[in-house]
C-alpha cells in the first residue's frame, strides 16, 4: 500500500506538468490496479493475481476499440449513436478475446507471464 500511495503522490505532485488528460490516464490504471491486485493476491494467491493480471491486460484491448470506435463515428454520429458503437465494438472485442484463446496465449507471452494451471485452482 505504500507503493500505491508513493504512486499517486507522484502522480499527483506531476499533474501540473502532466495537464488534466495525462495525469487522468497515468493515474487511473496503475493505482486501481495496483489495489485489486494487492488484495487479490493477499485473499486468493499468486495464481489468482495472474489471472486477474491477464484478463486486466485482455480487457484494455476492448477498452481502446470502444474509444477507438467512438472517436471515428462521433463527428459523423453524434454522441448516443457513437457511444452505441463503442460499446458493441467493446463487446465484440471482449467475444473474440474470449472466443480465442489464440490471443490470451499471445498475451501472456509477450508479458512474459507464466500460464495459470487452472481456473479452480487460485490458490498459490
Amino acid at each position: 500500500m505504500l507503493a500505491v500511495a508513493a504512486l499517486t503522490l507522484a502522480i499527483t505532485a506531476a499533474a501540473a506538468r502532466l495537464g488534466p488528460t495525462l495525469s487522468g490516464i497515468a493515474a487511473t490504471y496503475p493505482v486501481a490496479i495496483s489495489v485489486v491486485l494487492t488484495f487479490t493476491h493477499a485473499q486468493l494467491g499468486r495464481n489468482a493475481a495472474l489471472a486477474m493480471l491477464r484478463g486486466n491486460v485482455l480487457s484494455w484491448i476492448s477498452f481502446a476499440s470502444c474509444f477507438f470506435a467512438i472517436g471515428l463515428s462521433l463527428d459523423a454520429l453524434g454522441t448516443a449513436p457513437a457511444i452505441g458503437l463503442g460499446v458493441l465494438a467493446a463487446v465484440a472485442t471482449s467475444v473474440l478475446a474470449i472466443r480465442f484463446p489464440m490471443l490470451s496465449l499471445f498475451m501472456s507471452s509477450t508479458l512474459g507471464l507464466p500460464k495459470t494451471r487452472s481456473k479452480s485452482s487460485y490458490r498459490g
